[in-house]
C-alpha cells in the first residue's frame, strides 16, 4: 500500500510548514536534513526525500539574524 504526504502528517501530527501536493506518494525510503543547505552548501541536494527540519535545524535558524534567514542563495 503506497504511502503518501497526507498520511504521514496526519500520522505524526506534523505542522506543515509549505503546502504542496498532499496526494504524492512518498517513494524514497530515506529523508533529509537540510542542515547543510541552510548554511548555504547545495553540491548535493536530495530532493526526492522527504525533508525533515528537526531541533538541530531549528536551532541553527533561530541562531542566524533574520536577515540572513531571509536570503536568497
Amino acid at each position: 500500500m503506497p504511502v503518501t504526504v497526507v498520511d504521514i502528517i496526519n500520522d505524526l501530527n506534523l505542522e506543515v510548514i509549505n503546502r504542496g501536493e498532499n496526494i504524492n506518494e512518498i517513494k524514497e525510503s530515506d529523508i533529509n536534513r537540510p542542515g547543510l543547505q541552510f548554511s548555504g552548501f547545495y553540491n548535493y541536494y536530495a530532493n526526492e526525500r522527504v525533508q525533515i527540519v528537526g531541533k538541530a535545524e531549528w536551532s541553527f535558524l533561530d541562531a542566524m539574524q533574520p536577515e540572513l534567514r531571509k536570503k536568497d542563495w
